[in-house]
């Protein structure tokens, strides 16, 4: 067992890493996405949503053993061998399903065209399973930089230098974003693979096969009802929308999504590598603190962005996508409830407690998929706004029972997550006020939202200096460790 201390230390430099690889990575996706989007608009951005979904929907299958590695004591050869095997078998098998089931699905879409963007992209399956137990090693190994490292340059040669090339000199249209993701997927495999060498030769069983599979099984669970919750809406938007609205729809979800993405990967990968190889009374002590610090960041980023969506949305992709505002009204409801729910989630799956994120991940999917088929039948509007109650439902059940895992008094986590939620209306609002007031005087959108960010680094460098009045002591002391180390680094007082 290591010691608390180095693990800590260990983890807190992890951290460190994730987040800057995170910064440019983040800087990466944000100048690819709008000028691609410039580049393409909505119709293409449908079409390859309808493939990214159900491709997306068979990586799950290809982690049947490697997220096991990561909260084992101690891993050998034959584990790496055994773990390679599924991931290689369901690659495989993920890949040939999608090829062979490619021609229906295109037609149960109503999108002929989308039958060769599956078919294109049914590989990355198999990619994405090759690099899967080096992956899960170095997260093992809390190696955060050389993730990030093989992460960004896969997204940077796949959609820099091969998509927008694509897209200007060839007008691929939507094979840019295809033969961006495929790049993407080949070149990330092999860094991980490179970083995290290990056998190549596949073996059919290993003495913990069984419980690796077990839990394998479960993350599965969860893991499916995650992309459920992400993705059905999307598929059954794609089936009965017009592909313009399908392209509003996906685009506006993932402006809005990357960032949250680039916070959480780091973050839940790195709490659960560290709350695994932990004893159970260090996870007590870090639920409330994560809590009310992740929901802290997602509540301010989300109510800024439902704030001044018009401008957001004008200002990075143009007047052509105006009719995506609507969509980021809700998306930024459902993302701030989806932040604070995934604090939780890394120590429950680090205390072993899989389940009790499965089940209600698995009971909401359900509950959606059923809400979300007769929601589009009147818009689909409709269908974001089911996303957003149904987050908001699904993230109180996560909460009540990490509450119950933890052992924590209810009325902790709600004081902690009511400040939150006082202090991001707070800021919603005059961010509103101060848009809506350029917006009078001001023609020019990326002016607008520069002034506007403005304000919002202002706001929040005043919730920093003045933290135990508006969070309360627990999340105060949360934050006063990185202000400390802040304010040594730059040289001024945040008391």
């Amino acid at each position: 067992m290591p010691r608390s201390n180095d693990l800590l230390d260990k983890s807190i430099r992890a951290a460190g890493w994730g987040y800057l690889g995170s910064i440019v990575r983040l800087v990466v996706q944000i100048l690819a996405q709008i000028v691609l989007a410039r580049l393409l608009g909505p119709n293409d951005y449908g079409l390859f949503a309808i493939g990214v979904i159900l491709v997306s929907l068979t990586f799950l299958f290809s982690d049947v053993a490697s997220s096991a590695l990561i909260q084992m004591k101690t891993v050998n050869e034959r584990q790496l061998r055994f773990a390679l095997f599924c991931q290689l078998s369901a690659g495989l098998l993920a890949t040939v399903v999608l090829v062979g089931l490619a021609h229906p699905l295109s037609l149960a879409m109503d999108q002929p065209r989308s039958e060769a963007v599956i078919y294109a992209l049914a590989p990355v399956c198999f990619l994405n399973g090759l690099g899967g137990v080096a992956l899960a090693q170095l997260r093992r190994g809390l190696s955060y930089g050389v993730i990030q490292f093989a992460q960004t340059v896969g997204y940077f040669v796949g959609y820099i230098l091969v998509a927008i090339p694509l897209a200007v000199w060839f007008e691929a249209g939507v094979w840019a974003l295809v033969s961006a993701w495929i790049v993407q997927a080949t070149l990330t495999s092999m860094l991980y693979l490179r970083n995290a060498p290990h056998s190549l030769l596949p073996s059919l069983s290993c003495p913990d096969s069984k419980k690796m599979i077990a839990f394998g099984v479960a993350a599965i669970v969860a893991n499916f009802s995650n992309w459920a919750l992400s993705n059905v809406d999307r598929l059954i938007v794609a089936k009965f929308s017009p592909l313009a609205d399908t392209g509003l729809y996906t685009t506006s979800m993932n402006l809005l999504s990357t960032p949250l993405a680039q916070i959480l990967g780091t973050f839940q990968s790195v709490t659960f590598s560290a709350s695994a190889r932990l004893d159970g009374e260090i996870d007590e002590k870090l639920f409330l603190p994560l809590l009310g610090v992740v929901s802290l960041i997602t509540c301010s980023i989300y109510g800024f962005a439902l704030a001044i969506s018009g401008t957001l949305i004008n200002a990075l992709y143009g007047p052509k996508w105006a009719g995506a505002e609507p969509y980021m009204t809700a998306f930024c409801v459902s993302l701030a409830a989806y932040g604070t729910m995934s604090a939780i989630t890394p120590l429950l799956w680090g205390r072993g407690a899989v389940r009790r994120e499965a089940i209600p991940q698995f009971s909401m999917a359900a509950i959606f998929t059923l809400v979300a088929w007769f929601a589009v039948k009147e818009s689909s509007l409709a269908v974001a706004w089911c996303v957003a109650v149904v987050s908001l439902l699904r993230c109180a059940w996560i909460i009540h029972n990490g509450i119950l895992t933890f052992k924590v008094a209810l009325k902790a986590p709600v004081m902690v997550l009511l400040r939150v939620v006082i202090f991001a209306t707070f800021l919603s609002s005059l961010s509103w006020a101060c848009d809506r007031t350029l917006t009078m005087y001001l023609i020019a959108p990326l002016l607008r939202l520069a002034l506007d960010t403005s304000l919002l680094m202002c706001i929040l460098f005043s919730g920093v200096i003045y933290r135990r009045a508006w969070f309360g002591d627990i999340l105060a002391s949360a934050l006063d460790h990185p202000i400390s180390v802040a304010r040594e680094r730059l040289g001024f007082d945040l008391k």
